[in-house]
């Protein structure tokens, strides 16, 4: 009677392909789990959509409005969003598997064909970067060189260099503590 108590009303959602009530218990707490991460992840666009509206402009702030998101789309924002999230609270493998899967899809020929050359250099350029942070944090010197020298080589092939100013610093900046650490 207890254990028939912890099933939830909707038994068909947590019934199929269970067996026994261990099997729907189980289903039902990766159900739950799955609506809490989803719930949360929510909970995080909405907070960073409230950051950009209420932010009082620090330094990283206006490091990350140089790069053109809005290009991206709702999913992609997201998945930044929530490696930004990640990384800030050192989940850092979690936050470099957002970030890679960004990366992977700008890597394919049809990514950025709705938006100009120099916005596409600039986003692909911010999420090297951005791996190249994560690898820096976890210690992996020598892959976290190759982002870098990824995003300077990105940033430098940009036409219109009024806005790069800031990103080609962070770049230099992480190549340089890269170096630094592994002497």
């Amino acid at each position: 009677r207890q254990w028939r108590a912890l099933i939830p009303t909707r038994k068909d959602e947590f019934t199929v392909g269970a067996d026994g009530i261990g099997g729907v218990l189980l289903n039902a707490a990766e159900v739950y789990t799955q609506q809490t991460v989803d719930d949360t992840m929510t909970l995080i666009s909405n907070i960073a959509e409230m950051k950009l509206i209420f932010d009082d402009g620090d330094a990283n702030q206006r490091l990350n409005n140089v790069y053109p998101r809005h290009h991206l789309c709702k999913q992609d924002r997201d998945l930044m969003t929530k490696g930004d999230f990640m990384f800030n609270t050192e989940h850092f493998e979690s936050s470099l598997e957002m970030y890679s899967i960004v990366a992977d899809k700008m890597g394919s020929s049809d990514y950025f064909s709705s938006i100009c050359e120099d916005d596409a250099k600039l986003l692909y350029a911010e999420v090297n970067g951005k791996i190249g942070q994560v690898y820096m944090k976890i210690g992996s010197w020598n892959v976290s060189i190759v982002y870098f020298f990824r995003q300077l080589e990105l940033l430098e092939e940009i036409q219109n260099t009024s806005d790069i100013e800031l990103p080609l610093a962070s770049a230099s900046i992480g190549l340089g503590t890269c170096y630094y650490e592994k002497c």
